[in-house]
């Protein structure tokens, strides 16, 4: 299995190099060594690349199949793991076997991105400094010096420190160049797109017919999809609700009851503009709410989908008054749930429909082709790891998840 993870390694090389010269990766000392657990033909992976993605994935491991309570599963995952940082490794040997290079734009976003990564790293020490310095520049100076100096206590230098993080950040700009030039290969049929509408729709139809809550798991789903496409078919009985959360802060809760009194007054408010209309509901929400979900798009313009067939997937109460509501914009009375107090207004009753095929055209070709690139490219890494000389160290890597 091909599976990219350089925003992982990306996200993670500011430490990466320092955790690992510090020592204290995976609960084993690599201050002096750090073994080599496999090699793509002259490209070598260490043991700090390997801990750093087993160390970020290992929570999930359960969730991704394999069972960790078992030294099969634990070995299964260890293998996982190689074989991912190797997929990734034999992109960057391919690439350097094809002479791809890096423009002078884009070593300069390398360097950029050192910087920041290394100055991500200073800032970590502000809170070591002496509590006597004082101003933001003598504090990150400071700071700087206490790096510097735990650096040296590791054995190394600012300009080695730097070194680890250039390898890291161009390696992962020229992984994710040779990946662009591959998948820029892929095509799709002109009529793809068609047939693609065609079949979702009549199974949408008949799904969301039966169980109006799949199309609520359908939508949600294809919004946290880079990829994802909205479903074509719009089941009746839902209807699109805007709110605002006036949140019990958990300082202020003993157990099941809640000092009310400042939530009160904030209600208080909220109602008397309401009556007076002085405000619209979006600028009530502006001002009052405390719900981040109604912050952020789509939801922020559209607001949530409610109906009978998904109550569940909201507070008790909440979906409930919703569904009482009668009229575009009429707003609930203050309705009281775990999380705090509730007003409710509804934007739309969301008539059934079907989503014209010109008005999707554009997303289901750009998904199919995404699809399209990701085969391509996992095929050529399938196919590269065959071809390349890869080895590998095993027994080295069999000490993680077992300690």
């Amino acid at each position: 299995m091909s599976v990219s993870k350089r925003l992982v390694v990306k996200v993670l090389a500011a430490a990466i190099v320092f955790v690992m010269l510090l020592g204290t990766l995976a609960g084993c000392s690599l201050k002096v060594d750090d073994p080599v657990v496999a090699k793509v033909g002259d490209i070598k992976i260490y043991a700090s690349d390997y801990s750093q993605l087993f160390s970020s994935y290992y929570y999930y491991a359960s969730y991704m199949g394999f069972d960790t309570s078992t030294t099969e599963g634990i070995t299964a995952f260890q293998d996982w793991i190689l074989e991912t940082l190797i997929s990734d490794k034999v992109v960057v040997y391919m690439a350097e076997k094809a002479n791809v290079e890096l423009t002078e734009e884009e070593i300069a976003e390398v360097n950029k991105d050192v910087q920041t990564s290394y100055d991500t790293q200073v800032a970590t020490y502000k809170s070591k400094v002496d509590s006597s310095i004082t101003g933001e520049d003598a504090i990150l100076a400071e700071a700087e010096k206490l790096f510097i100096e735990a650096l040296k206590d590791a054995g190394t230098s600012v300009d080695e420190y730097k070194k680890g993080l250039y390898d890291a950040y161009y390696e992962d700009a020229l992984y994710k160049k040779y990946s662009e030039m591959v998948k820029s290969e892929a095509t799709i049929d002109d009529d793809a797109a068609q047939k693609y509408y065609d079949e979702q729709l009549a199974e949408q139809k008949a799904a969301y017919d039966e169980d109006p809550a799949e199309y609520y798991t359908d939508y949600q789903s294809a919004l946290n999809s880079s990829t994802g496409v909205v479903p074509f078919y719009v089941p009746a009985g839902y209807i699109r609700v805007k709110h605002i959360l006036v949140k019990f802060d958990d300082e202020d809760k003993d157990g099941d009851t809640v000092d009310k009194a400042e939530y009160d007054k904030i209600c208080e408010e909220i109602d008397t503009h309401l009556a007076s209309g002085a405000y619209s509901f979006d600028e009530l929400i502006e001002m009052y709410n405390d719900d981040d979900g109604m912050k952020n798009e789509p939801y922020k313009t559209e607001g949530y989908l409610v109906s009978e067939a998904i109550e569940d997937k909201y507070v008790d109460g909440f979906a409930e008054a919703a569904l009482k509501l009668k009229n575009v914009g009429d707003v609930s009375p203050r309705i009281e749930t775990e999380h705090g107090y509730h007003y409710i207004q509804l934007i739309e009753k969301v008539e059934p429909k079907t989503i014209a095929f010109d008005d999707v055209k554009e997303d289901i070709n750009t998904k199919l082709l995404t699809e399209a690139q990701n085969k391509l490219f996992s095929e050529r890494i399938d196919a590269w790891i065959k071809e390349t000389p890869i080895t590998r160290y095993e027994s080295r890597i069999r000490y993680y998840g077992l300690q």
